[in-house]
């Protein structure tokens, strides 16, 4: 009984670990289709991937709502953008995503920002809540 007890309980967090692991690795293809959008400028594919309620807030503080980001990123200023995801944390139909944003503007400047992210589940499909970014630390000198 408690042999048969013990392999049902393994069984069980073998099965939701594989059933997490899964529902993370659609949330990283999401994230990754909305960074291709934003970095080609695909409005299309951006209006579908954004939640109505999206906030963009950029590293130095001001806030952009689904109307006013979608307007910025069809001026195509970006002429590279890479997202690295070091952290996925699922709460159901949400996930948490926490990484660094690497890009260059047609303009020239470049960066590495380090970001926070929001994904929900609606309609059946993993679409962009919010985003928050900051400067990586500067290292203290003594």
């Amino acid at each position: 009984m408690t042999r048969t007890l013990i392999t049902a309980t393994i069984a069980v967090v073998m099965t939701t670990s594989a059933f997490a692991q899964s529902k993370a690795g659609d949330v990283l293809a999401a994230q990754q289709e909305f960074v291709t959008a934003y970095r080609t400028c695909n409005i299309g594919d951006l209006e579908r991937m954004v939640t109505d309620d999206m906030r963009f807030i950029h590293v130095g503080g001001t806030t952009e709502d689904r109307a006013a980001f979608i307007k910025g990123v069809s001026t195509c200023g970006l002429a590279d953008l890479r997202v690295d995801v070091s952290n996925v944390r699922m709460y159901g139909d949400a996930a948490v995503l926490q990484g660094m944003f690497h890009y260059k503007t047609k303009q020239g400047p470049a960066g590495t920002l380090i970001i926070s992210e929001v994904f929900v589940k609606q309609g059946g499909a993993w679409r962009f809540a919010s985003h928050q970014s900051t400067a990586p630390a500067q290292p203290v000198s003594r």
